[in-house]
């Protein structure tokens, strides 16, 4: 296989597909139209600030507005598109102590943003250490148990680490990720009984947005101390008014159901 050029080991290892402004000012609407009223805002690896711009924009106020980045000249770039409008620091996602950062504020948080889009099976090729510590997050059987060797999304990994964060406290993950990575946090969610909410898939194009032949969406789910649902109302882009199909949790399984009169598909 061919060397990566820098530039394209940096996108490959960071799963670096920034958010173009217009999808991330589209996001936020979107969640401001929803209801979310957040008392603090967190995106945890922030690139060039587009969602943080958004967010300033949508809930105007709303402090600490907190951006955290690994990359030195996007901190940089985010500071100067945002001014004064968030805090932007520069970290490794893996080594922050995040408890420390969800404590400036009572919330309740809304963790927002665009995960990397690559696996750390990608990453091994790559001789990378942009990876999180091995563990059998998972709940693997057999030889993957024991290895922590398991092909997974970096994505699905933070996304787990940040429902944790909030257990103890209140909020909403809001982020765009795989569609397949949502399948597999609303599955660990609802197998462990969290206390998460009624979520939200809205299908994204992530060819048109990042070039990308991947099946992408936005995934809101909803944290809150006593609140329980194994229920997800899945739409067919960010705009859909209409309900295409609600996934729910039997047996150990997702399963869906779509709704009469609607043209798309019935899975998530």
């Amino acid at each position: 296989m061919k060397m990566a050029e820098p530039k394209e080991r940096d996108v490959w290892q960071y799963g670096d597909f920034q958010t173009p402004p217009e999808l991330a000012q589209e996001v936020c609407r979107l969640l401001e139209l929803r209801g979310i009223v957040p008392g603090a805002i967190v995106e945890p690896t922030c690139g060039r600030g587009a969602f943080l711009a958004a967010a300033a924009a949508a809930f105007p106020g709303v402090a600490p507005l907190l951006g955290v980045e690994i990359n030195e000249s996007y901190v940089e770039a985010a500071r100067g598109l945002l001014g004064k409008a968030a805090e932007v620091e520069r970290g490794d996602f893996f080594s922050i102590d995040w408890d420390a950062v969800l404590a400036r504020s009572q919330g309740p948080w809304l963790v927002l943003g665009n995960h990397p889009w690559v696996t750390n099976a990608e990453l091994g090729l790559l001789k990378s250490t942009n990876l999180p510590t091995k563990s059998n997050f998972q709940a693997h059987q057999g030889l993957d148990a024991i290895t922590g060797k398991a092909n997974f999304d970096i994505s699905e990994w933070m996304l787990l680490n940040q429902l944790e964060w909030l257990k103890e406290r209140s909020g909403w993950l809001a982020m765009l990720v795989k569609t397949s990575v949502a399948r597999k946090v609303l599955r660990q969610a609802w197998r462990r009984q969290d206390p998460v909410g009624r979520a939200v898939i809205y299908r994204v194009d992530a060819m048109k947005h990042f070039g990308a032949a991947v099946d992408a969406c936005l995934f809101i789910l909803p944290v809150e101390l006593g609140d329980q649902s194994q229920d997800c109302d899945v739409y067919d882009d960010l705009s859909a008014e209409v309900l295409a199909t609600t996934i729910g949790f039997h047996d150990e399984t997702l399963v869906s159901k779509a709704y009469p009169f609607h043209s798309g598909t019935t899975g998530c």
